[in-house]
């Protein structure tokens, strides 16, 4: 029978040779070897994009890694609200709201109430379509604008924007919420059709009560 002390010297004894401390002394290694070797890579990438430029596997690699991550993603995100921003416009542009609407142009005043109708019903999207031709047709009858079927959205704003920046700004804006409603085969939400009907509501009591003042002075 072993006896336990003699076990127990027998197998510290063991772990204590050569073989053994270098491979728990490779494991603790590994994963900074890993690591410097990645930054390496990174930086010799670095290289071939900067030759002018020597980097190190250093704390300074870390520095540079970390802003060039920033860069790139500031980068890809700068990509894509530029694209994105360009595709409203490119929408806009083709948008024709009088000509696409195949229902008879109506006063503004008519397009409204038929807007709080179809509210009521739950069909946010058809709501947004007749509120946003109420919104222009009320600006034709202000002199802002000029509808005709031909038109896109694009050259209403233009012409808002001629009268005022910060009300061509909110057509924009209006304009877009239009055009999922009408092009996007998107449905139009309560949450997304309350904010849209606030601001159309607001901007014609607001040029209705100019016009009404200006006509009493």
């Amino acid at each position: 029978m072993i006896e336990p002390n003699h076990a127990r010297e027998e197998l510290q004894s063991i772990l204590s040779k050569s073989e053994y401390t270098a491979y728990y002394d490779d494991s603790d290694g590994l994963v900074a070897r890993l690591f410097l070797d990645v930054i390496n890579l990174f930086n010799e990438l670095l290289g071939m994009l900067f030759p002018d430029i020597e980097f190190e596997a250093s704390g300074n690699s870390f520095l540079v890694f970390g802003l060039v991550i920033t860069g790139l993603v500031i980068l890809i995100v700068a990509i894509f609200l530029l694209a994105k921003n360009w595709k409203r416009k490119r929408d806009m542009k083709r948008s024709k709201p009088l000509q696409e609407l195949s229902q008879e142009i109506l006063s503004f005043e008519s397009h409204f109430k038929i807007a709080q109708e179809l509210e009521d019903k739950g069909d946010f999207s058809g709501a947004t379509r007749h509120l946003f031709l109420a919104l222009l047709l009320y600006l034709q009858d202000i002199e802002w604008l000029v509808t005709r079927a031909w038109k896109t959205n694009w050259e209403y704003y233009d012409e808002i924007k001629r009268n005022d920046k910060e009300s061509a700004a909110r057509f924009y804006e209006c304009a877009l919420l239009f055009e999922r409603a009408t092009y996007g085969y998107h449905q139009i939400t309560k949450e997304e059709f309350e904010p849209f009907k606030e601001q159309v509501t607001k901007w014609i009591h607001h040029e209705t009560h100019l016009k009404t003042k200006e006509k009493a002075e």
